[in-house]
């Protein structure tokens, strides 16, 4: 018997085939490396865990966007809450006013946070962000400077997270880096 997951891969060309060695090319000649990339595939769509390349090849998504697509791709539900927005209003910065759905999303994050006491929530746009604002947070709390981090974890492509990060690939020649940041081995039984 054949896994379903075996029956969606598809390969019609190399792994890059032809258009994705040219959008790499392109990619390579307008976007920084300092961006860097992990695989040699360029995504034209998705559909659930699967991806299809420029070249027609459907590949299994094992990254989900960096653990930001948990729902897969193009679940209709979510395309069809995205289409009802946009009709109404694509983008408002919550720092210049305040809007609906970005109170209600925040009021259902701090219902779901596993902390008895009242939270409250920051929408950030990334990861880096979410991950300044954490420390920021924190600095604040506690009065303390320093920062602890895991070794081998990657937080970001910002100067403080960048500090953060213990793997060179993406810090070469971006120093000095942020002082006060002790690594600790992660924990594995």
């Amino acid at each position: 018997m054949t896994a379903p997951a075996v029956r969606h891969i598809r390969l019609v060309t190399e792994i890059p085939g032809p258009r994705s060695c040219a959008l790499l090319a392109r990619r390579d000649a307008a976007v920084v490396a300092g961006l860097g990339r992990a695989t040699p595939i360029a995504v034209a769509s998705g559909q659930g865990a699967l991806v299809t390349d420029v070249d027609g090849n459907t590949l299994i998504d094992f990254v989900g966007g960096i653990g930001t697509l948990a729902v897969g791709h193009c679940p209709p539900e979510v395309v069809q809450a995205i289409q009802a927005q946009a009709e109404q209003l694509i983008h408002l910065s919550a720092l210049v006013g305040t809007y609906e759905p970005y109170v209600a999303l925040c009021e259902r994050l701090n219902v779901l946070a596993p902390i008895s006491e009242p939270c409250k929530t920051l929408l950030s746009n990334s990861g880096a962000e979410g991950v300044e604002n954490a420390i920021k947070f924190a600095r604040a709390a506690t009065g303390r400077p320093a920062i602890i981090v895991f070794d081998g974890a990657y937080h970001g492509r910002t100067l403080l997270t960048l500090s953060l990060t213990s793997r060179t690939y993406f810090k070469k020649k971006f120093g000095p880096f942020a002082p006060e940041i002790y690594r600790a081995p992660f924990p594995y039984a």
